[in-house]
């Protein structure tokens, strides 16, 4: 009777950490796909956002608004009084478009960026890319210390453990 109890324990514990496993896998192939596909590592910081179409656009921005803003609570305002979606109304965009997801993840970007500050420990490499003899060179950068790069990295990793 011991013995069987301590087999119904391993055996639920076994197959979730099989399924969190297989997860893993699975984000790790949409973001090589997605990556083969659009060539994101090496998109200047323009042309990553412009591969977010229709509502990954949409949510994106939101998303971008609250990084970028002066501070977190700063951020949440602007989005919880909106009135550039549906000018000249003033409207709660956080729960008109359920961005609570932005929001975590926005929360989670600038917390990393203060823990990676502290520890002065760099999270982005970036380079710069010459496009042609005319134009000036393109920064480019990648890792999860930059807003896009972190953005899609946890999507996708989301996206494969659900």
């Amino acid at each position: 009777s011991n013995r069987l109890s301590k087999v119904d324990g391993i055996r639920p514990f076994s197959i979730a950490a099989l399924a969190v496993l297989f997860g893993f896998f699975n984000s790790y192939h949409q973001a090589t796909m997605f990556e083969n596909d659009r060539h994101f590592s090496h998109l200047s910081t323009l042309e990553r956002e412009m591969t977010f179409r229709t509502e990954m656009g949409l949510y994106y921005f939101y998303y971008k608004r609250m990084t970028e803003s002066p501070s977190f609570l700063n951020g949440l305002h602007q989005i919880m009084n909106d009135n550039l979606t549906e000018y000249p109304s003033t409207i709660n965009t956080l729960e008109r478009f359920t961005l609570y997801h932005e929001v975590v993840l926005a929360a989670s970007y600038r917390n990393i960026q203060s823990i990676a500050n502290f520890l002065n420990i760099s999270i982005k490499e970036c380079w710069q890319v010459l496009s042609c003899d005319i134009l000036p060179p393109i920064e480019c950068c990648e890792g999860v210390g930059d807003p896009a790069y972190f953005y899609v990295t946890t999507v996708f990793l989301l996206n494969g453990l659900v």
